[in-house]
């Protein structure tokens, strides 16, 4: 039996603040956010927009640190909430694909 306060997640979430620019794939339209956390199958940011569940994104960030590399990849928005401010949302997706 898990305790309250033991992780069910299967990857280890490492709490990261950076800019991420995204555009929904096959779209000129490109934008950016702030990446709150990130682990080896998602991550979570902070946007201006919302999403669809499904929807793909193309993300690419670089932390500007040695610790967590610059990443490029494809994720599906698996939950969008809409953040305090009532204004801007918290969105999470999975990683479906690492882009060279």
């Amino acid at each position: 039996m898990l305790r309250h306060n033991e992780e069910r997640r299967a990857a280890l979430r490492v709490d990261v603040s950076c800019k991420l620019d995204y555009a929904e794939q096959n779209s000129a339209y490109k934008n950016n956010g702030t990446l709150n956390n990130l682990s080896t199958t998602g991550l979570a940011f902070h946007a201006n927009e919302q999403f669809e569940l499904g929807t793909l994104l193309d993300v690419r960030l670089n932390p500007g640190n040695t610790l967590i590399p610059p990443l490029d990849a494809t994720i599906e928005i698996i939950r969008v909430d809409t953040s305090k401010d009532l204004r801007s949302y918290n969105i999470a997706g999975r990683i479906t694909q690492i882009n060279q």
